[in-house]
């Protein structure tokens, strides 16, 4: 059965979206699809296998003007692709990017099921839900995002981004949450591997190039942090551009950046080994979190989470055990969560035990059987 993923993030746009794509094909691939990956990500036209021998279609466009109005040569190059590919179904992952409005347009006279997934919410929705969702609803009114109502069944990776789709829409939204490959996580990694002393306290954060992330508050409670413990080092992996350079500049003028290591992107492998080595793994998003796919994958490599509370993060890491929330932004606060991490083996332990049994339970292996279910069901018109 051929199905076509359509996403606007997807490598080199790096972030969880991208990875739960390439972790979906690879397990759709498993129970007998055959997906093709069509991404407007990327600086070339071309057709490319991943050395995972995923199936990638690139037609490289704008993001953001596409999103307002969307080109007439890539809805017309979308309509081509998907005409030669002829695909059962098309599933597009994110709800609110180019390929969202764009698909309904390319395939407007094709007999396709046609499913969204959404990956998303606004920031701070959780506690402004009543305004987000009067402003969600002039928007599926208004703008071209009322094109969202096109497609013939939703998926939401977690109940909060469940309830913001929903002001776009009136239809049943499927929850099935972000997953992890669990075969990837057999890998092990020391703090050698990145040219650290077994004897200093590592602390890590993973996260995309984006300022919602929250890497200043990282970098304040890392300050804080080593007057209590001066033998440490934060590495930080994924912000690459910009990004990084500013991550750079505020640890310089916190007066910790022989402290701190921006890694930016690196490779699978290596990421998970990163993970394996460090002691705490530290999340202070600023809000628009729907799921956090690297809390994660932090538990499926037995690491600790300290984390903020924002949007759907609390759900998962109260539920999971696996980590304590810190609902104050407050550095001295978060410190007080850590150093209690370090302190205290016993509770350090059950954090580690918590995370890799919940992982399990958010395995790729048994979430894809939910896909296939929503699949089946656009398929049969049920």
């Amino acid at each position: 059965m051929y199905v076509v993923l359509a996403i606007d993030f997807f490598s080199p746009r790096s972030g969880g979206i991208s990875i739960h794509l390439e972790h979906l094909a690879k397990y759709l691939t498993k129970i007998n699809y055959n997906p093709y990956i069509l991404t407007t990500s990327g600086d070339r036209t071309c057709f490319e296998k991943t050395d995972g021998g995923l199936k990638v279609i690139r037609i490289p466009s704008p993001l953001y003007s596409n999103l307002v109005i969307p080109k007439k040569k890539l809805i017309k190059n979308v309509e081509c692709i998907i005409n030669d590919i002829d695909p059962d179904l098309v599933n597009v992952h994110h709800a609110f990017s180019p390929m969202t409005v764009t698909i309904p347009k390319a395939i407007s006279i094709n007999n396709i099921p046609k499913i969204l997934t959404n990956h998303s919410v606004p920031i701070c929705y959780d506690i402004y839900r009543s305004q987000w969702s009067k402003i969600a609803r002039l928007l599926s009114v208004y703008t071209v995002l009322k094109h969202i109502r096109h497609y013939d069944r939703f998926i939401a990776v977690s109940r909060i981004a469940a309830d913001f789709i929903k002001n776009f829409v009136n239809k049943t939204i499927y929850i099935i949450p972000n997953g992890v490959d669990l075969e990837e996580f057999n890998v092990k990694g020391s703090k050698e591997d990145f040219n650290i002393s077994e004897d200093t306290n590592l602390f890590i954060m993973v996260g995309r190039s984006t300022l919602k992330k929250g890497y200043e508050l990282g970098l304040l409670t890392f300050k804080h942090l080593l007057k209590h413990y001066p033998n440490s080092m934060l590495l930080i992996a994924g912000p690459t551009g910009w990004i990084a350079k500013y991550i750079t500049v505020v640890s310089k003028i916190l007066r910790i950046s022989d402290k701190v290591k921006v890694l930016g992107f690196i490779p699978r492998e290596r990421l998970i080994k990163l993970y394996n080595a460090a002691d705490v793994f530290l999340h202070f998003p600023w809000g628009g979190e729907s799921f956090g796919i690297v809390l994660l994958e932090a538990m499926a490599s037995g690491t600790p989470i300290v984390a903020s509370s924002g949007d759907g993060l609390k759900y998962i890491l109260e539920k999971s055990k696996a980590g304590i929330v810190v609902t104050s932004y407050n550095a001295y606060e978060i410190v007080k969560a850590i150093i209690k991490v370090l302190k205290n083996d016993n509770l350090r332990e059950e954090l580690i035990v918590n995370g890799k049994k919940f992982a399990e339970r958010y395995s790729w292996f048994r979430l894809v059987k939910h896909v296939d279910k929503v699949y089946k069901m656009a398929l049969h018109g049920e």
